[in-house]
């Protein structure tokens, strides 16, 4: 919520606002989380699977190219899970139908904004790793901002657009 603001150019009040939020959203975020780690998962386990498995047929190495795919399009989903979470009151089977609509519809951006952030992440956690403090401040909050940013101009571009044009027709 906090950095969805600040991606907004809105003020936030960090702590107060965060708490705010986190009272708000913290059951489905968790429920979300537990998602998340079921599908994380299901999907080590398969790419594990599918791996040994091309050693012996071919159609296993096609298998696991699908599930990597698929593992990325759904943590490209995520960019737009959390921001959705806050800012719409949608239900959660709703929140990963857009998530995964949007994901589609903007894929080769989604792609590359996806891999900044995931980048700009590892390369932050590799050389901030004995000093904890600048890896929250930017290994962290950085990747986010630019994921969420990337997601309100998605919201814009296609949500709030459409609501936008529904009231200037009543």
């Amino acid at each position: 919520y906090v950095i969805r603001n600040w991606a907004r150019d809105e003020h936030a009040w960090v702590w107060s606002d965060f708490k705010d939020a986190w009272k708000q959203n913290w059951k489905e975020s968790i429920l979300i989380m537990l998602i998340n780690g079921v599908v994380s998962i299901i999907f080590y386990v398969n790419f594990t699977f599918y791996t040994v498995q091309a050693q012996r047929n071919l159609l296993f190495i096609a298998l696991r190219y699908l599930t990597l795919i698929i593992g990325i399009i759904y943590a490209m989903m995520n960019m737009f899970i959390f921001p959705m979470l806050v800012t719409y009151k949608l239900k959660l089977r709703q929140i990963f139908k857009n998530a995964l609509i949007f994901t589609m519809a903007e894929l080769p951006r989604a792609f590359v904004i996806f891999l900044l952030a995931f980048l700009l992440f590892g390369v932050v956690l590799y050389f901030s790793l004995p000093f904890i403090i600048p890896f929250f401040i930017i290994g962290l909050t950085f990747p986010m901002l630019i994921a969420i940013s990337f997601a309100n101009w998605v919201f814009d571009k296609y949500l709030n657009k459409a609501s936008h044009e529904e009231e200037v027709t009543e």
